[in-house]
């Protein structure tokens, strides 16, 4: 199925994301139901048009990076795209030898395994702790668990996702606190490349 297919019902029509549907995926208290049903049409709006509302970067990531939104293949190349952004740019250079270390693994694909990235994980913390460069190490931890958690959201789905995504912005938020909103806009990007079918 490629990336266009995903977007449209069995009749061939745009998919559009209804505040039923929104609804039914229990967003957090700051989207009462009436909040969502004024967000747009009572036809919904197309995953694109959801990229575009005047809403928080992370609220537009929250309600697009599913495999229900984006298709099981785009998914996994937005949290793919997601999680290697996060690990080059905030655990590839931490200080953390045995971090840096799995970073180069993960990137290069011999071991994206979750025990690997929990190996990274603890030696970040045990840096944290020692306080070897707390920031870098604390950004590492979380790029190391936001790595472990694209890879299980493979099986988990939105909810792991919304984690992954959430991690990766904890991750940049460490390195300096206005990335958080920062990391969330290039995960709205990503997605909106998948949904657009760009490489």
């Amino acid at each position: 199925m490629g990336f266009f297919e995903a977007f449209t019902d069995n009749g061939g029509g745009v998919v559009r994301i209804t505040a039923s549907q929104i609804i039914s995926w229990c967003p957090c208290n700051r989207y009462p139901d009436d909040r969502v049903r004024q967000l747009g049409p009572v036809m919904g709006l197309t995953p694109l048009e959801i990229a575009a509302l005047d809403i928080s970067h992370a609220d537009r990531v929250w309600v697009l990076l599913r495999p229900e939104v984006l298709g099981e293949h785009g998914f996994q190349v937005a949290l793919d795209r997601i999680a290697v952004r996060t690990v080059t740019n905030h655990a590839l250079h931490c200080g953390v030898p045995v971090v840096e270390g799995w970073v180069q693994r993960w990137l290069d694909g011999t071991d994206r395994t979750e025990a690997a990235a929990d190996v990274a994980r603890a030696a970040a913390w045990a840096a944290r702790v020692e306080d070897v460069s707390t920031r870098a190490a604390l950004a590492a931890e979380s790029a190391a668990w936001a790595a472990a958690m694209a890879r299980a959201a493979g099986a988990a789905r939105a909810a792991d996702a919304a984690r992954a995504a959430d991690a990766a912005a904890d991750a940049a938020a460490e390195a300096r606190a206005a990335a958080w909103a920062e990391e969330h806009m290039l995960q709205l990007y990503d997605i909106v490349h998948v949904l657009e079918g760009r490489p």
